[in-house]
């Protein structure tokens, strides 16, 4: 019984390594994504009028360029709100 418990031991040790290694990579990436926010919001807006410019040409799958001003608006909207 004891070789089991070491075993669980072991693994639950493992396991919350694992999850703190995770959180530090997530806050991390949260910094760097917080950090290019105002260039990604910009590029955003800069993209805009391009891709709408490309909304009824026929070189696109029905609905592709749509979709992608759609998107586009969204993460403006949130980023600005």
């Amino acid at each position: 019984m004891k070789q089991k418990d070491d075993s669980y031991q072991r693994i639950n040790k493992m396991w919350k390594i694992k999850a703190q290694e995770q959180s530090e990579i997530a806050s991390h990436n949260n910094e760097r994504l917080t950090s290019a926010a105002p260039e990604l919001l910009e590029a955003l807006l800069v993209a805009l009028p391009f891709v709408e410019d490309h909304e009824d040409c026929k070189d696109y799958k029905a609905g592709t360029v749509a979709k992608a001003v759609k998107q586009i608006r969204a993460a403006i909207d949130k980023a600005t709100q």
